[in-house]
C-alpha cells in the first residue's frame, strides 16, 4: 500500500495537537486541508482514525496505536532526509535550545552571543522550562539542544556534562537577627524554609549532604515558590531560609542582603548537562551550536 509521507505527517501532527486548527498552523495549512487529508488517509487505510464530537476530534483506539508507532519512525525518516542534505550544508538555518531560566541567563547567555558572532546565517531560538519538559521536547524534536538539572530519564537522551552546582542555605542576617542562627539539624528543623517545589530537590539535596543521608527531618516548608528569583527576593526580604546555588546568590553575598548558614565547607553537588537526541542529524547548525556550548568557560558562573 503507497501511503503520501505528508498525509502520514498531517496525522501525526493532528495525533498530538489538541486541535485540528492546532495542527493546521504547524504544517503551515488550513484547519480544513487538515480535515481532508485526514479523511482522505481514513479512505486508503479503510479505517476510521478520528471520531467526530460536534467541532472537535479525537483519536480511536485504532488511530493510536497507528499514531504511536508511525510517530517515531516519522521521525527517524525525516532525520535521515535532512542528514542527506546537511553534509555538506552551510552554518545556516535554526537551532533551538532549552534551558532552565537562571542558570540559562547566566551560563547560556554569553555562549548564545559567541554562537550568533560567530556564526551570522544562524537563527537560535532559546525556551525556557523544566526538567521534565525539556527533556521532552528533545524527545518530540521540538528542541534541538537543551540544559538539563539532572541526569535523563529517557535512554534516547545523549549527554555531556558541563558544570556541577553547589548548593547552600542561605537567610537574610536580619532573619538571623531576629530569629538566631541554626546550628545543629534540630535548630534548623523548627526555623521557616522557602523552597522551589513540593518535590523539594535542592533543599533535600542539601540537608542530606548537611546532616547525613539518613537524615529525615528537613524543617518547616512555609513557602512553595517555583522560581530561583523569587526564593532568593522572599529570603533576601527576611521570610525564612532557602537552599540555592552558589553561582545565583553572588551579588547577594557581596552586598551582604544574603549569607551562608552554618556552612561546613564545600555543599551539596548536582550536575548539569547538556543534552541531545542520540540520533539528532548531524547538521553543520546543529553541530556548530553544540561546539559552541561545550567549549570552555566565556562568563558566569565560574
Amino acid at each position: 500500500m503507497l501511503i503520501n509521507l505528508e498525509l502520514l505527517r498531517t496525522f501525526t501532527t493532528a495525533a498530538e495537537s489538541p486541535t485540528f486548527a492546532s495542527a493546521a498552523r504547524q504544517r503551515n495549512v488550513t484547519a480544513s486541508a487538515v480535515s481532508q487529508q485526514i479523511r482522505a488517509l481514513e479512505s486508503q487505510l479503510g479505517i476510521e482514525l478520528f471520531e467526530r464530537v460536534g467541532r472537535n476530534a479525537r483519536l480511536t483506539e485504532a488511530g493510536a496505536r497507528l499514531a504511536a508507532a508511525l510517530t517515531p519512525e516519522l521521525g527517524n525518516i525525516e532525520d535521515a532526509l535532512d542528514a542527506a542534505v546537511a553534509e555538506q550544508a552551510s552554518v545556516s538555518g535554526s537551532v533551538r535550545v532549552g534551558s532552565p531560566r537562571p542558570f540559562g541567563e547566566l551560563w547560556l547567555r554569553p555562549r548564545c552571543i559567541r554562537l550568533l558572532e560567530r556564526y551570522p546565517e544562524i537563527r537560535l531560538s532559546v525556551d525556557f522550562g523544566t526538567p521534565t519538559s525539556l527533556e521532552q521536547c528533545l524527545l518530540t524534536r521540538s528542541l534541538d539542544l537543551a540544559i538539563l538539572v539532572r541526569a535523563p530519564e529517557s535512554p534516547l537522551i545523549e549527554t555531556q556534562r558541563i558544570f556541577t552546582e553547589t548548593f547552600q542555605a542561605f537567610a537574610s542576617p536580619g532573619y538571623l537577627t531576629r530569629r538566631g542562627t541554626p546550628r545543629v539539624a534540630a535548630d534548623f528543623a523548627v526555623h521557616r524554609w522557602i523552597a522551589f517545589d513540593g518535590d523539594l530537590p535542592m533543599h533535600t539535596s542539601w540537608w542530606r549532604w548537611r546532616f547525613g543521608a539518613r537524615a529525615r527531618q528537613q524543617g518547616e516548608i512555609t513557602c512553595l515558590v517555583a522560581s530561583l528569583t523569587e526564593m532568593r527576593a522572599l529570603t533576601e526580604a527576611g521570610a525564612g531560609l532557602c537552599v540555592l546555588p552558589e553561582y545565583f546568590v553572588r551579588d547577594a553575598l557581596a552586598r551582604r542582603r544574603l549569607v551562608p548558614v552554618a556552612s561546613k565547607g564545600g555543599g551539596a553537588k548536582n550536575s548539569i548537562y547538556l543534552a541531545w537526541r542520540k540520533r539528532a542529524v548531524p547538521s553543520a547548525r546543529f553541530l556548530a551550536a553544540k561546539s559552541a556550548l561545550l567549549e570552555p568557560e566565556v562568563g558566569p558562573p565560574s
